[in-house]
Parts: C-alpha cells; structure tokens; sequence
C-alpha cells in the first residue's frame, strides 16, 4: 500500500531556492518514491512555479484564506507532482521571495504564509492524503489549522531546517488568521504576546524532526533552542534527528557542468586539460578582480595636491630611464643588467635548505620540494641551552 504525503514549503529546487530547503523539498519526492512513498508539494506560486507548470489546471477556488481570495493550480514541473497557491498580490513580485528588494522583509509576510498553511490543510483534505509534512516557520501555521479543523484527523509532520527564523509577528495578525480565539494561548500560536509560526508548528505537529541528530540535541539547550528550548524538551519524545542527505544525481562531480575539473571515485584525478582549464579559470578570474581595482575612481583631491605616482610595472621595475648617467648603474642600452634584489629571509632560508634546483621546483609546485619548504619558514625557537646527559648520568649544559 502506498502511503501518500503533502508536503508544504516556501521553495523547491531547481524552481525557487534560497538554501538548503529548496534542495531537501526538491530531492525527497524521489527519495521517497523508492520506499513506496507518494509525495506531492505544495508551494507559493511564484511566477517562477506557475511558467514551469506544465499541464496546469486549476484545482480550487477560495475566497476566505487569509489576506483575500486565491487560486489552486495542479501539474508537473521538473519531474515533480506540484501545486501552486495562485495569489498574485502575494507572490508576484520581485526581490527575494521573503524580502523586498531593499533588503528589508515583506510586511506582509504574515498573511502571505498563513494563506499558504491555510491552502495546505485544505489541500490536504482535498486529496485524502495520509499524512501532512511541513517545512520550517513559512508552513508552520498548517498544522495548526489541522488540528482546528472539522472531519478526520490527518497527522502532521514539521521540519525545523534552522531555528533562528522563527517567523514572529504582531498580535494583531491573529484576527485574520481565521482559527478560534482558544488558538491564541501559551498551548497554541500565542509566543511573548505576538503570533509565532514556528512556535505554532512545534506545538500542534504530531512529530518533529530536525536536519541532523547532533542539531536535535542542540535546540534542547539554552544556547541553542532560541528561546524554544523549554518547548522542545516537553516534546523531546517526539523529536527527531535525521541527517539531511543530498541528490546524488544533481552533485555529481563527475558530471557537473559547473565545475573547471571534473572527476569521480573511480577517476579522481582529473586531465592535463581539465587541469589546464582550471588554472585559466583562476587566472581570468584574478585578472578581473585586478582589472575592477584599476577601475576604481580615484578620490577628489584638492587644490594644491599633486596625484600620487602610479607604480611602474613589474617588466619596468629596477629599471634606470633612459640618459640617466649616475654612478653606479648601468646605462640604459648597455647590455649590463641592474643588481638583483635579494630574496626574503624565509626565500634564502628556502633556497639554502633546498638549493637551487629545489627552490625552482618549489615555485613550479613540486609535492615533495613543499614539505621541506614549511619546515624552513618555521619560525625558530628561542635561544634556550641544551641539556643531554653523560655516560655517567649527570646532566650537562651547553649553549648553542
């Protein structure tokens, strides 16, 4: 028997992506499919979720979520089961899909992810799923509306991805919500006199779980539970750790097109080409960063000020100018080359440790010239006199 699960989230990969959420909910559905789980997502529909539909149909009309009325849309995107909640006034818009463009947060981020959680324990009833998943404070009011809501009792499960966002707001958000008066308590979405989604999802979610086992333990502590760890404790026996994994098809080293140099278990090393590929890389690169400093506008100087003198480049460095005859250099044209600078004290202690052929080796990269340098530019111990002891047993000293 197959077991079918509603998922809910604020983003899913490759569609809408921020962090790591968007690669969990993108890489479960398939993950799942293998253990005989049957996994449909809801998420906002963004202009970025409706253009990928494909098929697209509209499932649900509403008038009465929170924030005013809003579509359900159904099809297939990037090989995932998905819906849509269609509300342009809350997601059609530019900037990060949480802030606005200055970087601030939307202000009405409060009716934008309740209508969200509302649409999900609709949905949930709507195709009879099994079983109710949420993701982070975005969908923590669904299980709230879950647990509030007439017919049968449909259990949830709510992810914590980070703690910190807690998604917090004032409380008089609470009367456009659309849950009974009893919700806002201690025991219910009620957190330091505002309305807390995250707070909501701990409370009302049949099971937690969190990214790793080590993080589970973490938000128990003070340091660590961000003002929810009295919360969590009382729910320690419905906690759960579980490492996040990852789409081993997506990173794949072996053929990511993002990568200068590819390569795999059974070929780690990549080619002379990949290599060479790689260093240009790194070159171009550098050459741009050099290339916006230059650009940089110098500052405004005043009247009177001279502009500081650009230095020569490195071909024209330790050169002299042409008809200076000063004592001591060489002329220019002569043939005769200027003294060499003398290298740094780690490159002569390089070089008298290594010799010449070593130093040279070094500077291409040589593996084992490399750890004979390190130990070279070791800074020396201070001068302290050496104890040894003599056939006879007492101890000696002397200094070096």
């Amino acid at each position: 028997m197959t077991l079918r699960v509603l998922a809910v989230a604020s983003e899913i990969y490759p569609l809408v992506k921020t962090g790591g959420l968007a690669d969990v909910v993108g890489a479960l559905p398939s993950a799942l499919a293998a253990c005989g789980i049957a996994v449909v997502t809801l998420v906002p529909g963004y202009p970025a979720v409706t253009d990928a539909l494909e098929g697209a149909s509209e499932i649900a009309a509403w008038t009465d979520l929170p924030g005013g009325p809003a579509r359900l849309l159904g099809g297939r995107a990037a090989g995932l089961e998905l819906f849509a909640l269609d509300a342009p006034r809350f997601f059609d818009r530019p900037g990060n899909p949480y802030l606005a463009p200055d970087g601030t947060d939307w202000p009405d981020n409060g009716l934008r992810f309740a209508a969200l959680g509302a649409a999900a324990a609709r949905l949930a009833r709507l195709l009879a799923v099994d079983a109710v998943h949420a993701h982070d404070w975005q969908a923590g009011l669904a299980p709230a509306y879950l647990r509030h809501a007439e017919g049968r009792a449909i259990p949830s499960l709510f992810t914590v991805h980070n703690l910190a966002f807690q998604g917090r707001f004032e409380a008089d958000l609470f009367p456009l919500l659309g849950l009974p008066p009893s919700a806002f308590a201690i025991d219910g979405v009620e957190f330091h006199g505002g309305v807390g989604f995250l707070k909501a999802g701990l409370w009302y979610a049949d099971v937690l779980s969190t990214v790793s086992p080590a993080y589970a333990e973490e938000i128990l502590t003070p340091e660590g539970g961000m003002g929810l760890e009295g919360l969590l404790r009382g729910r320690a026996e419905s906690l759960f750790g579980i490492r996040n994994g990852l789409d081993v098809e997506e990173w794949n080293p072996a053929t990511d097109p993002h990568l200068a140099a590819r390569f795999s278990a059974d070929d780690p090393w990549p080619t002379r080409r990949q290599r060479r590929c790689a260093a240009r890389t790194v070159r171009s690169r550098t050459q741009r960063v050099r290339a916006m400093l230059r650009l940089r506008r110098p500052p405004d100087l005043a009247e009177g000020d001279r502009p500081r003198a650009r230095r020569p480049a490195r071909s024209a460095r330790g050169r002299r100018p042409a008809g200076d005859s000063r004592p001591g250099r060489p002329r220019a044209g002569s043939g005769l080359r200027g003294r060499r600078r003398r290298p740094s004290r780690p490159g002569r202690r390089v070089r008298r440790l290594l010799g010449a052929t070593g130093a040279a080796r070094l500077r291409r990269g040589g593996c084992r010239a490399r750890p004979l340098a390190l130990r070279a530019l070791r800074p020396r111990p201070a001068h302290r006199p050496t104890l040894w002891s003599n056939p006879r047993g007492r101890a000696r000293g002397r200094a070096r």
